[in-house]
């Protein structure tokens, strides 16, 4: 797997400074049916900067600069993904360098899907690049001789198991041991409105699971639900859900797990995933509680809940009236059928 991501900058008008990072990570969970429904996260370890100049690397990593001692890494996150034409999308998402977060959007182009002739794997390969104010980010230092445009461009090809591929070009692959049965699995929510329940399910979801009963420490899940595949049988309802004081769908189409932590809880085949729940632009803590229903060489079946609080994610008014009487507690059941 080979990645890299270079800069370039305007030096006083004579000449463009560059360099590199060699210390990417990162997770791609990529829909191949629908790009769209693919997520990119992405960090840099900011100390990996080279440009071949000694000296220049470490004024950069001080505090006119990168500032490394408080901020050692930077980071992107997709939350939307347009595809424009043929094999090229423009990625929109949050970027934070030194501590700070600002919208930004990556132009990409998908090289290629694959088998690689020399690893036999199959193998996705894609390029891209956006130009950033590092003013925005609080790197002032040289303005205006040293130009305040920067120009990032990147390469990565990696390996690709079901939807996810990994980043990081200095550990192994981390590879999705599970792949989810879209028809036979499940997210459905209930809330109490005025002590009636108001039911409803997301129809379409992705994700990475891996795991093992005998090896917790290494169990690790990413889900990514399409939020614009929420139904539900009272259409007055689903239509209010959808606007931007409730979920906001057009604005935040997709909503994130991303684990932490498996534990096994006291009941038999019963386990906790500790993680954080990104929706309508917020990240929550979020734990999931589920059993193992059946578990076989090549099949395994889950049933689970959870419980958020929609105040969290700012859905809905805080003020039961004001909501028409939706209770801030929302339980979410799940059923999740994999194979390998």
């Amino acid at each position: 797997m080979h990645s890299s991501v270079s800069w370039q900058i305007n030096h006083f008008g004579f000449s463009y400074l560059s360099g590199k990072f060699t210390d990417v990570q990162g997770k791609v969970i990529l829909d191949e049916n629908n790009y769209v429904n693919s997520s990119v996260e992405v960090i840099i370890k900011v100390d990996s900067l080279n440009t071949g100049l000694k000296k220049f690397d470490e004024h950069l990593l001080s505090s006119d600069f990168f500032d490394i001692n408080k901020f050692s890494t930077a980071k992107f996150v997709s939350r939307k993904i347009i595809v424009t034409k043929n094999n090229n999308a423009k990625i929109l998402g949050s970027l934070t360098i030194r501590g700070v977060k600002r919208d930004e959007t990556i132009d990409v182009k998908l090289n290629k899907i694959g088998e690689n002739p020399l690893t036999k794997t199959r193998t996705v390969g894609f390029a891209g690049s956006l130009k950033i104010k590092r003013s925005n980010y609080g790197i002032n230092y040289g303005l205006p001789n040293v130009a305040d445009e920067v120009k990032i461009e990147f390469n990565s090809e990696l390996i690709s198991e079901g939807i996810e591929g990994n980043l990081n070009s200095n550990k192994p692959e981390i590879k999705s041991q599970w792949k989810i049965i879209a028809d036979k699995s499940k997210i459905e929510f209930t809330a109490k409105q005025n002590d009636s329940e108001v039911k409803g399910q997301f129809k379409s979801f992705i994700g990475s699971i891996n795991f093992d009963p005998n090896d917790l420490k290494h169990a690790n899940c990413e889900i990514k639900v399409d939020m614009t595949s929420l139904d539900m049988s009272y259409s007055e309802a689903l239509e209010a859900l959808k606007t931007a004081n409730w979920l906001a769908i057009k604005t935040f189409p997709f909503s994130i797990f991303r684990s932490e932590k498996f534990i096994a809880s006291s009941g038999l085949k019963q386990y906790r995933v500790y993680g954080n729940l990104e929706m309508k632009g917020k990240t929550v803590p979020l734990n999931l509680d589920f059993t193992l229903k059946d578990l076989t060489k090549d099949h395994a079946h889950i049933v689970g809940k959870a419980i958020i609080k929609r105040s969290d994610f700012v859905i809905g008014d805080n003020d039961l009236k004001k909501s028409h009487g939706v209770a801030n507690e929302v339980e979410i059941n799940f059923e999740v059928h994999a194979q390998k």
